[in-house]
């Protein structure tokens, strides 16, 4: 008996570090958004303290931090080049947005910077579906190198991918149109569970405006975080910070990934078919690709069939144990950052452990 209470209280130990961790990045974006003078370092270095993070956890903080002070660095050279109000705004939104995207600049617009990020808004908006985006770049990115190396480049007007730590967002007229568009073209389920668990887009401009920032910026601090696992968990954890619909996140996830899944298979069926009708094509080569095709079936396979009950274990607990940090918005930004560290399977399962299990069968991994 003894032993198993032992070992309830140490499973309870790893699943509050888990929590901490996640804490501990929600305290530090904060703090760097807020505060213009704070240094990633020393704020690091204090909440490795206040939380008693594990090694593994001051380990991960330590290379945020300095992902952090790359992000800032550059936005620092950019704010100090083209100028910025007292306000926050920059004086040459048109000059900033030519260097970072290296296009046209239309001639409504501005742009504002969050210390570590930057915010377009432009008169012209193309992207009806959306109520802002992030760019994606492939490959390296401004955080990837010495901020010296991405400043050269700027100097010199090459490309050098730092539209990574930047978002567009439309005028607040074109905002209120297309949340309207995106809200009707909504199933009548997915308005019902909106209605039922809230998190609802606000119904006021200066509201809606601020909720897609937040969800939006969430977009950078994930790219300054920079986990692998973002393949799957990109919308979510954003969706979650800005208190937005917080099943439409995940199943937004899930369509996007199906889709990649769905091309990708239709690309590797067209490309054994072309094989198939040259004579001449190697029966080995020919053997790899159907293999290929193969593995992209059972992946696509795999997620259809393990989505619905990824979806009825995040509603459980949301409703569940951990209920309670769902409801405040600070609970659900906290949260998110769970989905911004954690792969998909592991995350799926621990939070079914949280939400179902008792202490004593909770199984977590100590250092996240």
């Amino acid at each position: 008996m003894k032993e198993t209470s032992r070992s309830c209280q140490r499973k309870e130990y790893l699943l509050r570090k888990m929590y901490d961790g996640a804490r501990a990045l929600y305290d530090f974006f904060e703090t760097m958004r807020a505060d213009r003078t704070a240094s990633p370092k020393d704020i690091a270095e204090k909440l490795k303290t206040e939380y008693g993070l594990t090694s593994n956890q001051q380990k991960y903080l330590d290379n945020v931090a300095e992902r952090t002070s790359k992000a800032k660095v550059i936005v620092q050279y950019l704010e100090h080049r083209f100028g910025l109000n007292d306000d926050g705004t920059f004086k040459d939104a048109q000059g900033l947005h030519k260097l970072l995207f290296n296009g046209k600049v239309r001639k409504r617009i501005k742009a504002v910077s969050y210390n570590f990020g930057i915010g377009f808004t432009q008169g012209y908006w193309g992207c009806d579906e959306f109520l802002g985006y992030k760019n994606k770049v492939l490959g390296g990115t401004c955080l990837s190198e010495s901020p010296r190396k991405t400043i050269s480049k700027l100097e010199r007007g090459i490309n050098n991918d730092c539209m990574d730590i930047a978002f567009h967002l439309p005028s607040d007229t074109r905002m209120d149109r297309t949340a309207a568009k995106i809200y009707d073209a909504r199933t009548q389920e997915e308005k019902m569970l909106q209605a039922i668990f809230g998190g609802r887009l606000s119904t006021n401009p200066e509201g809606l405006r601020a909720q897609v920032i937040d969800h939006e910026l969430k977009h950078v601090i994930d790219t300054i975080i920079g986990d692998s696992w973002h393949g799957f968990f990109v919308e979510t954890p954003a969706h979650m910070y800005a208190g937005e619909n917080l099943d439409w996140g995940l199943t937004r996830d899930f369509n996007r990934t199906k889709k990649l899944l769905t091309e990708e298979t239709q690309v590797a069926q067209k490309q054994i078919e072309k094989d198939e009708s040259n004579p001449e094509f190697p029966d080995w080569l020919l053997e790899m690709d159907r293999k290929i095709l193969s593995n992209r079936q059972r992946g696509l396979e795999r997620l259809e069939s393990e989505f619905p009950e990824q979806m009825n274990i995040f509603r459980r607990f949301r409703k569940r144990r951990f209920s309670r940090d769902l409801s405040s918005l600070e609970g659900c930004r906290v949260n998110s950052y769970l989905f911004s560290t954690m792969p998909p399977e592991k995350l799926f399962r621990r939070i079914n452990q949280i939400s179902f299990a008792q202490p004593e069968e909770v199984e977590l991994e100590e250092g996240k």
